[in-house]
């Protein structure tokens, strides 16, 4: 071979050598950056609701990993991330304040993220603090921040979890009936990071109407002697939604089983325009009610009824919180006692009067006082007579009852008072005394009686006597 064909085949050689030394190089240039994607979204239907102030509002934050360079078995895991309650606008994660009251339900956090990506592990746990976020100009925005005590939430590309929390708007800036309520959730880009060592922000904004056309009565019970039972208390509206509420309260002094008061919500209220009433149906047996409304926190109406005896009132209501605190005292037994008379007394020389001895068990003589042992006498006058056991307490927690016996009874004048013998000690109660004559055990005849015995006994005469002619 002579050295110009030699020199052409290493030339050819250096080349593809060549080409083969730069080829990586050229490789290397076109690799595309790591990728690591964050996922974060709010309830999907926050904002095709309306919502009304006072009400607790559920918020349920999804977030995660998208795609993260290395294949599903790499990661994203979140340090920390932060929920803007109340923004101007709803671009960024410094937002604004707008000025609402905006508040989290202590105790409604939970979580399905884990510190490792398996959803089979225990959830992190973690306590939202609330803080003033720094905003980008003008007043702090309130906010929750959420860092897992475990260090951080992880998930696997392309699989999320969920945070859930409840917020409470309490006021509205300004005096608009209505507001929009803008909200932010999100992370900065030092606050995630995939473990290929990318980091990544993520951010969603979140909005929802409030109304404030909302009135909220709050109905407490007491019972004066501390009575453990439940009662029944009723809302009744001429406006707003729903027009009538019901529920069942306790005494909490009385250490029944039950909730201690009750807050009624009315929605749609127009204001200056609706009524509502709150009784308790029906009144405990042997109890007294007073009723005693007043305004709440923010309340507002046209006008309050005083306490009457009969509910607690609310006229031209407008929106805001009210009050109703029904207090319960024994009220005082009446048992009436009548008097029966059988035979004629007064053709015989006795007068139509009589007197009876009751005694009243486990009662008291004042509504604060101590239940014991209670005794009276009752008298009787005339052809319709009657008497009656006032001045005592029932004990609704015990067995309460009375025994009325008549006493100084004449010679043929017998009584009969087994009708008043144990008589439940309920007001409205009755019972009756029924007293005969007799003499000799032979019922006594009034002169009506002895002129017909004598016509009778004439009529047998005549009888016999014409048998016998």
């Amino acid at each position: 071979m002579n050295r110009s064909v030699r020199n052409k085949k290493f030339a050819r050689w250096g080349l593809a050598l060549a080409a083969a030394v730069l080829l990586p190089a050229q490789v290397s240039a076109q690799i595309e950056p790591l990728e690591c994607e964050a996922v974060i979204a709010g309830p999907p239907d926050l904002g095709g609701q309306l919502f009304f102030v006072g009400d607790p509002i559920d918020i349920t934050l999804t977030l995660g990993a998208g795609d993260v360079s290395g294949g599903e078995d790499n990661y994203l895991d979140i340090f920390e991330f932060t929920y803007v309650l109340d923004c101007i606008g709803t671009g960024a994660l410094g937002c604004d304040w707008a000025g609402n009251d905006v508040t989290i339900v202590q105790g409604s956090a939970s979580t399905t993220c884990t510190a490792d990506g398996n959803p089979q592990s225990p959830p992190v746990t973690f306590t939202p603090v609330v803080q003033n976020y720094p905003p980008t100009s003008g007043g702090l925005s309130p906010a929750i921040v959420v860092t897992p005590n475990e260090g951080q939430i992880r998930n696997f590309a392309n699989t999320t979890c969920e945070i859930d929390f409840q917020i409470v708007v309490n006021e509205v800036a300004g005096g608009n009936p209505e507001k929009i309520i803008n909200e932010f959730a999100g992370w900065t880009n030092v606050d995630a990071q995939c473990d290929n060592g990318e980091n990544a922000s993520a951010g969603a904004p979140l909005q929802f109407d409030l109304s404030t056309e909302i009135a909220r009565f709050l109905v407490t019970k007491d019972f004066t002697d501390d009575n453990p039972g439940p009662v029944d208390v009723t809302l009744r509206c001429n406006g707003g939604l729903p027009l009538e509420q019901s529920a069942t309260i306790v005494d909490p002094a009385g250490g029944g089983d039950g909730f201690d008061s009750v807050a009624f919500s009315v929605r749609y209220i127009t204001s200056g325009e609706v009524d509502c009433e709150i009784l308790e149906e029906p009144v405990p047996a042997g109890y007294v009610p007073t009723y005693t409304a007043a305004l709440g926190v923010n309340g507002v109406a046209g006008s309050i009824t005083p306490p009457n005896g009969d509910a607690c009132g609310f006229t031209d209501i407008q929106t805001g919180a009210f009050e109703c605190a029904i207090s319960n005292e024994p009220g005082p037994v009446e048992i009436t006692v009548y008097k029966e008379w059988v035979g004629d007394f007064e053709e015989n020389g006795y007068a139509l009067e009589a007197t009876a001895d009751w005694t009243c068990y486990d009662v008291m003589s004042a509504p604060d006082g101590t239940f014991g042992t209670i005794f009276g006498s009752l008298e009787f006058t005339g052809a319709s007579a009657s008497d009656t056991i006032d001045g005592i307490y029932a004990n609704p927690n015990g067995d309460s009852y009375c025994d009325v016996d008549e006493i100084q009874l004449e010679g043929p004048i017998v009584s009969d008072d087994s009708d008043c013998q144990r008589v439940p000690a309920v007001n409205g109660e009755e019972c009756t005394i029924v007293n005969s004559i007799f003499f000799e055990g032979i019922p006594s005849l009034s002169r009506t009686g002895l002129a017909l015995m004598a016509l009778l006994m004439l009529g047998v005469g005549l009888v016999g006597f014409r048998r016998l002619v």
